[in-house]
């Protein structure tokens, strides 16, 4: 009966840290951008970036508010179910609209996305970004050096 209730035990362990570990990767690796493409797809809006909630949007949120149970200052530590708040920009017909999504995770369970459409922005894409020629046009080669003139593999000029 001993070794029934300690393999039961190893099992419960076995069980948590596995569950820790998806948790893990789904609130701090994950970025669920596929699932926010397939809604706004089905929206047919074209996904444009995702941004984070800064102080001012905090006062906007269409959810509940964030509750945190803090009892001291260094009990932060993984909470049981965790709620993320972030606004997804997408265009349709060259209009910008935001939609919030909560995020939420939990052991045990999948994570678990909500949409709720927000208002119409003012939004203009950053044409100084690093980002904007990662790829070269022509041969789809991955660029590292933005200075660079033309593609280091097929030569393409980009001026």
């Amino acid at each position: 009966m001993e070794i029934f209730g300690a393999l039961v035990f190893c099992i419960f362990l076995l069980c948590f840290f596995v569950a820790s570990l998806v948790l893990a990767y789904n609130r701090y690796i994950r970025t669920y951008k596929v699932e926010i493409r397939e809604h706004l797809a089905a929206l047919k809006v074209n996904y444009i970036e995702t941004n984070g909630l800064k102080q001012a949007d905090r006062k906007r949120n269409p959810f509940r508010d964030e509750q945190y149970i803090q009892i001291g200052i260094h009990t932060r530590g993984i909470k049981w179910t965790k709620y993320e708040y972030l606004i997804v920009i997408g265009e349709k017909n060259k209009i910008y609209q935001e939609f919030w999504l909560e995020l939420k995770t939990t052991y045990f369970q999948k994570p678990k996305l909500v949409f709720k459409a927000g208002r119409i922005v003012n939004y203009k894409q950053d044409e100084n970004s690093e980002l904007k020629n990662e790829n070269c046009p022509n041969c789809g080669f991955m660029l590292f050096n933005s200075t660079d003139v033309c593609c280091p593999n097929c030569g393409f000029s980009f001026l």
